[in-house]
């Protein structure tokens, strides 16, 4: 630069590459002529993943919360973020490659993976994890007049477990795909 040889002058990163942070330091130098004047500055690389949500049956889930944490403890450094109607989410400007993903909460119909799972990011490319959960089974038993065909309260039924169930309507989350069911006198 011309005639701005003595001078101090100021310089800031303006825009970095995506998968850069951008530094907000403000750095002076004074220019000499004598000599290349330089100015470093030294970016984190940020990393970028996307979670996404699906049942067992390839749906996509929406309102899965998910908590990402750079210690597999998820005692310090963690986020929480939660998938939208397309069933991801985006996390942005990750500072270190390792992060530990679980879910948190999931919709009712699903059960809820304990699992945690590492992920090594890599830098320059977007990258994905997916979380594929079990649909609830289900069963509703409505014992019913044989004549008039109008639910009759009070009935009990004891299912393989040997569990008592009362009422006119009983509905029963299931984890197999196997249920017994009987009537029962108690």
């Amino acid at each position: 630069i011309p005639n701005w040889a003595g001078k101090k002058v100021y310089v800031r990163e303006i825009k970095v590459p995506d998968y850069l942070v951008k530094s907000n330091e403000v750095k002076s130098i004074e220019l000499r002529p004598d000599k290349v004047n330089e100015v470093v500055f030294i970016n984190q690389i940020q990393y970028k993943l996307k979670l996404t949500k699906k049942d067992t049956e390839g749906n996509y889930v929406p309102n899965v919360t998910f908590e990402v944490s750079y210690n597999k403890d998820f005692k310090s450094d963690k986020w929480r973020y939660t998938t939208g109607e397309d069933g991801t989410v985006d996390v942005s400007n990750l500072l270190r490659k390792t992060v530990y993903v679980r879910e948190i909460d999931v919709p009712d119909h699903l059960q809820k993976s304990n699992e945690v799972k590492k992920v090594t990011l890599q830098a320059k490319k977007i990258n994905e994890l997916e979380f594929v959960n079990q649909i609830k089974g289900g069963i509703k038993i409505i014992k019913k007049d044989g004549e008039t065909n109008i639910p009759l309260a009070n009935a009990i039924f004891r299912n393989k477990q040997q569990k008592l169930l009362s009422s006119c309507i009983v509905c029963i989350s299931l984890r197999v795909s196997f249920f017994i069911m009987s009537q029962t006198n108690q």
